[in-house]
This record gives structure tokens, sequence and C-alpha cells, in this order.
């Protein structure tokens, strides 16, 4: 007897190594979930000292009703864990950050890849992503990764 599959399987990652040798597709998106992305550049474009980096974060989520939960600007790349009202602010927000710094930076291909993108479930899964986030900015600025999650743990 064959399994009947009641609900359509839908994924929680997207990003470049999901992508390979397949079309396009959708980004993941759930308004009920929290999203993980990262943008990765080729140049250290993230520089967590300047303070111009997250105001140009915060204009872009204010203006897209975006609700930042955590983020950490990793000279190359950056973390945001974020929550959408819906998927076009999503896009719009993610396309306004990417230009906006290719702008910035005179540059095109600023960026290695397309931005990746993990839904979060709330709870365990949550708090696994916030924690990563801060480990990653706090090795940023010299502490080792056991040190961090140990600094984080107290």
């Amino acid at each position: 007897m064959k399994n009947l599959k009641l609900f359509k399987s839908t994924r929680t990652d997207f990003g470049p190594k999901e992508l390979m040798g397949q079309r396009k597709e959708a980004r993941p998106y759930s308004p009920y979930c929290g999203i993980l992305l990262t943008i990765k550049a080729r140049e250290n474009i993230f520089d967590p000292y300047d303070p111009s980096i997250l105001q140009l974060v915060k204009k872009y989520a204010k203006r897209n009703n975006i609700r930042i939960f955590e983020k950490a600007f990793v000279w190359n790349h950056a973390h945001l864990l974020i929550q959408t009202p819906n998927k076009k602010s999503y896009d719009t927000f993610v396309r306004s950050i990417s230009s906006a710094l290719a702008r910035r930076h005179k540059s095109k291909g600023l960026f290695r890849e397309r931005p990746h993108t993990r839904l979060v479930h709330w709870g365990k899964s949550f708090e696994a992503a916030k924690n990563y986030i801060q480990i990653n900015q706090l090795e940023t600025f010299g502490l080792e990764r056991d040190s961090a999650r140990q600094w984080l743990n107290h």
C-alpha cells in the first residue's frame, strides 16, 4: 500500500549549496518562524566597529517592518535573526541591504553567493540560533569559540 502525502514538505534551508545544479526555487518562508539570514561578501564590508552598518540594517528593517532579534557583523559576513510580517517585506529587506552595501562600496559582484536562509522555530531552535550569532560576534572580538560558549553560559 502506498503512503498518502497529505502535506507538501517545506524546506527550511535555502542557500548556494542547496541550489547547485538545480533550478531556482522560492526561499522558504513562514510568518510563524524566525529567519536566520547569513550574507557573505568577498570583501570585509561588515566592520563590527562601524556603527553605520547597524544603522543601515535598522533603517531597512524599520522600512520593511522587520523585527531583529539578534545580529552579528563579522568582517566578511553578517548574521541576522529576524521575523517578517510577510514574504514581500523579507525579499525587499534582503534586496535593499544588498544593493545599499553594493552602492556604498561601489562594487559589482560584492557578494560571494546568495544569502543563506534558514527557518528557525521558536523554543530551543530559536535559542540555539541566537547563541550561535552571539558566539560569532564574540569570536570577532578575539574570543575563541570555547571561551565564547563558556562566557555565554555564565
